[in-house]
């Protein structure tokens, strides 16, 4: 069985007349009668009582109407879904993201432009560090990741979302914590509390980097897992750390945020993706992020 006997037969059973069906179904009445003939053998039985001046359905045609309709409904749903599919409309997309995209409105603006946008398609978000996201990238276990660079793997594509300057995050009772800016080289002697290489070693290589141009190898006091737990040892006393523009945005009782004084140090919010994935949602996705 077919599904076009189905549609058939629910043409007939509407109209009650394999004239007016076959007008329906842009076809001729023989191949259609014919069609139907078939469909009975199959099923064993008559679903049609014919006479010369009327078709009604049988008993068994009654009950078999019903379970046609639902049975075409649900292979039109099927076929609707496919497409919809296709085309990336309906689905899931799984992303990973640090922390700090989510302290302004860049990255969480995107998110609430693609669910108005597709609401069809499921968001599963985790919150990962940049190296734990280009494992789960690398493993296929989400889709797209929100980290910040550099990231050395070759796999990936990364496409720069968000730009932002580095600050300084000083205890409020430091020195200069109330200086309009501050020269990295003023910071020499001081201990620095970092997010830990494992988490994002880009941003760990970045700091170090400026404090070697600065002149002086950073003491790395404390290596923690979150930027936001970075503050809060900073507010704490435990030493200093540069942070990305954003975390201003995060008050916390005894830190402040200065900048630093000459060139602007910039950071990115990147998002990354495998080179080879060919998902539709995904494609969409970085559609909306282009656009």
């Amino acid at each position: 069985m077919e599904l076009r006997h189905l549609r058939y037969f629910v043409a007939v059973a509407e109209e009650l007349s394999f004239t007016r069906a076959a007008r329906n179904l842009n076809m001729a009445q023989p191949p259609l009668s014919q069609q139907i003939r078939d469909l009975e053998a199959e099923v064993g039985t008559s679903l049609f009582l014919r006479t010369h001046h009327r078709v009604e359905l049988t008993a068994a045609g009654s009950l078999f109407l019903s379970d046609a309709r639902d049975v075409l409904a649900r292979a039109g749903d099927a076929l609707d879904k496919v497409r919809r599919a296709a085309q990336g409309e309906e689905g899931e997309l799984r992303l990973g993201f640090v922390g700090t995209a989510m302290v302004d409105d860049a990255v969480p603006q995107l998110l609430r432009d693609f669910r108005g946008r597709y609401p069809a398609i499921a968001l599963h978000l985790e919150q990962l560090g940049t190296m734990p996201q280009v494992q789960a990238l690398a493993g296929r276990r989400i889709d797209a990741g929100f980290l910040r660079p550099p990231v050395e793997e070759p796999r990936l594509v990364l496409r720069t979302v968000r730009r932002e300057a580095l600050m300084l995050a000083l205890p409020l009772k430091h020195p200069l914590a109330r200086n309009r800016s501050v020269r990295l080289q003023s910071l020499a002697r001081e201990p620095w509390v970092m997010v830990s290489r494992d988490t994002a070693a880009g941003f760990y290589q970045r700091t170090v980097d400026l404090c070697l141009q600065a002149g002086f190898s950073p003491n790395v006091s404390l290596e923690v897992g979150e930027m936001q737990t970075v503050v809060g040892l900073v507010a704490a006393g435990f030493g200093v750390a540069l942070v990305p523009a954003a975390m201003t945005a995060l008050r916390r009782r005894g830190a402040v945020y200065v900048p630093l004084a000459g060139p602007r140090a910039m950071v990115e919010i990147s998002v990354a993706y495998l080179r080879d994935n060919r998902s539709p949602v995904l494609a969409n996705f970085l559609r909306l992020i282009r656009a």
